[in-house]
């Protein structure tokens, strides 16, 4: 129910992310689309006010030119001009190279300064010839920027007419197209492009980069100045451009007009919403984790539930068996159906063997039990090792009789460490337990002690088949056994090696398995502090379980 329930979640989470995805796109595509009609606005804006101010500035310059039909080719000079030009009030700083006149019927061409080159003077020639069939509505000031003998110039004339309103002759100056560039930097300060309610009723134009060009390229005004770095968005990824060229009078110029990208964000009524997605694919994400947390605690859960299903039962069993021989026998003496001294002797026996074996039972379930709610802990003493091993090897020797086990145990000297007896009795026993559980009938178990850089290392070696090497890590989990003894006769908790695995941590040693000299499997168990070896001599004791004691 609850991995369902996720999966509905995730699926849920899932269309709102897709929804979410959508909407976000839909207003980027309209916040588009909006930004695109800003910059068509502004462009037609831009050409209206720039032919109303390039009008201007051509006809008062034009005019500052004008003479009677019959003055003669008397030409001003350009300081004239460009005073004349200042006082009418226009932005147009002209700074001409050339003066000119053509005279049109016999089209006699007077100039002063730069002498006008070949393709310039058939151009005006072509001009004169033009506007003899011009209409009276079309023969005010003109203004041309073309390239002539590859030097791109600007071009303002006007027409002298006679009395009846024919054309006669053309007059006029030239000079460099940037000169314009005071027209168009005059129109952007004071001439709002963009609607009202994007500026609040100011001019501002701060959001256009505005170029304008002639013929050849040539550069008339520029006020994209340098980009600016900004985040890369779906709304940027191209830029808004609208381009045009300047007609009527006004020929050979175009101009382009940008929407800065820095600056398109804030056009957008309302600005753009913050987007949803990278929440609800958080979310998405989340979800997709909760689920697989969920399905790996479930299989951890149904994992744990066999386990302890299996504990309980293998618990049960180990019980059940000293159980009942401690039943049988105690019947057997209370009912008096012993036949000898010697008989009621070894019922005695039996029942302390498995009294024992019950013992050590119940105190790696409890030790275990500590263990896994974190209340078990050591409390160490110095403790002669030797004398230890001796009493467990005794100890143990009855409940291996009934597999004809013998023990060795091969010591280097005496060695004194710091240990918890009940916790370092408890680790050997389970090792004993271990090595004759699983080895042959009839083996020699031994169980040494060597002392390695300052550590003191107890091990218990069997002749049985052994450890597998990936099976070395993982028969010290609680319940794991190796695969080899999975679906076999032998008996066990599962838990008596990730009790020794646990009191050796609490005693700062380490413990591990490998191959014994003999074939078998070797555990050691490596605890620090060792605090007096006495005595360099090696000794060695062994002898069968069925002797009555080892020797001192």
């Amino acid at each position: 129910m609850v991995v369902v329930l996720l999966a509905a979640t995730l699926v849920v989470t899932s269309v709102l992310a897709w929804h979410a995805y959508e909407a976000s796109q839909s207003h980027t595509a309209v916040a588009r689309r909006v930004l695109r009609d800003y910059v068509e606005f502004a462009s037609w804006q831009f050409s209206q006010a720039a032919e109303r101010q390039l009008d201007a500035a051509v006809y008062t310059a034009v005019n500052a030119l004008a003479c009677p039909l019959d003055c003669g080719p008397r030409l001003p000079d350009a300081k004239t001009l460009a005073g004349v030009v200042e006082k009418s009030g226009t932005s147009w700083v002209v700074s001409p190279s050339t003066f000119f006149r053509l005279d049109i019927d016999p089209g006699t061409l007077w100039t002063t300064g730069t002498p006008p080159g070949d393709g310039m003077r058939e151009w005006l020639k072509e001009a004169s010839l033009g506007v003899r069939t011009a209409s009276p509505l079309h023969t005010g000031p003109l203004l041309k920027v073309a390239r002539f003998d590859g030097v791109t110039v600007a071009v303002a004339f006007g027409l002298i007419t006679d009395q009846f309103g024919a054309p006669r002759a053309l007059y006029g100056f030239v000079s460099e197209p940037k000169s314009l560039g005071s027209v168009f930097k005059t129109l952007v300060k004071h001439t709002p492009l963009l609607p009202p309610t994007l500026t609040g009723g100011e001019t501002d134009n701060s959001a256009l980069a505005i170029k304008v060009t002639g013929e050849g390229n040539a550069v008339v005004f520029d006020s994209t100045g340098p980009p600016k770095h900004i985040a890369s968005t779906s709304l940027f990824e191209e830029p808004f451009i609208a381009k045009g060229g300047l007609g009527g009078r006004h020929g050979g110029l175009w101009y382009s007009i940008t929407l800065r990208s820095e600056a398109a964000a804030r056009l957008v009524i309302g600005g753009l919403p913050q987007s949803r997605v990278p929440l609800l694919l958080g979310l998405l994400g989340l979800t997709a984790g909760l689920i697989v947390v969920a399905v790996v605690q479930l299989r951890r859960e149904s994992e744990f539930s066999r386990r302890r299903s299996d504990f309980v039962s293998s618990v049960s069993h180990e019980l059940r068996t000293p159980l009942a021989q401690i039943r049988m026998f105690s019947e057997t003496l209370l009912l008096g159906r012993v036949r000898s001294d010697d008989e009621a002797r070894r019922s005695l026996e039996i029942i302390q063997q498995e009294s024992q074996r019950l013992t050590h039972l119940v105190e790696n379930v409890l030790h275990y039990s500590r263990g896994e709610r974190g209340v078990d802990r050591v409390v160490t003493q110095p403790i002669a090792l030797v004398p230890l091993l001796r009493e467990l090897v005794e100890a143990f020797g009855p409940l291996a009789r009934s597999r004809r086990v013998t023990f060795a145990l091969d010591a280097d000297g005496e060695v004194v460490a710091m240990a918890d007896p009940a916790a370092l009795r408890q680790i050997l026993l389970n090792l004993l337990d271990n090595a004759v559980k699983y080895g042959p009938p009839g083996q020699t178990v031994v169980t040494s002690m060597r002392v390695v850089n300052g550590a003191v290392r107890l091990a218990v070696d069997d002749e049985g088949p052994g450890i597998a090497a990936d099976d070395r890590e993982r028969i010290w989990e609680p319940f794991r056994r190796s695969d080899r003894h999975l679906d076999s006769a032998v008996a066990g908790t599962g838990i008596g090696l990730a009790v020794v695995r646990d009191l050796t941590r609490l005693h700062s040693g380490r413990v591990w398995v490998e191959a014994a000299p003999r074939g078998g499997a070797r555990f050691v168990v490596e605890l620090p502090g060792v605090v007096r070896i006495d005595g360099p001599d090696k000794m060695k004791e062994s002898r069968p379980l069925g002797e009555p004691g080892m020797p001192a």
